[in-house]
């Protein structure tokens, strides 16, 4: 059975728990992991770098218009090649379904007609 020194050496030390007011961060986030005390700010070396500024609306409208003007007919070349081989994939399962779809039809249609003949 352990002693009771040999208990306490096991036990963390109270400045490594983290309290109800500390926010523990995980490991390469800021300083390396650890518990950030709560104060309502960060310390220097935890402040996270600021945003960059926000794009105007209006800049940003100008900048996707000026992106589709150059990028719109690399795309529409790339987006018909993809639909075209999507649809070479896809046109055997899909001309299977259509087949026993109107082979089902048929039936249906030619049962329907051979009980209206049998009716009268």
């Amino acid at each position: 059975m352990p002693s009771e020194e040999n208990l306490s050496s096991r036990q963390a030390s109270p400045r490594f728990v983290p309290t109800l007011t500390e926010i523990v961060a995980p490991p390469g986030f800021g300083g390396g992991g650890g518990a950030v005390p709560q104060t309502g700010e960060a310390p220097e070396s935890e402040v996270p770098p600021a945003p960059p500024e926000p794009i105007q609306a209006h800049g940003l409208d100008e900048l996707v218009s000026e992106l589709m003007a150059r990028l719109g007919p690399e795309l529409d070349v790339k987006l018909s090649e993809t639909i075209a081989q999507v649809m070479d994939e896809q046109m055997p399962v899909l001309t299977a379904r259509i087949r026993q779809a109107v082979a089902e039809l048929v039936r249906q249609t030619v049962a329907g007609a051979v009980e209206q003949k049998t009716e009268s």
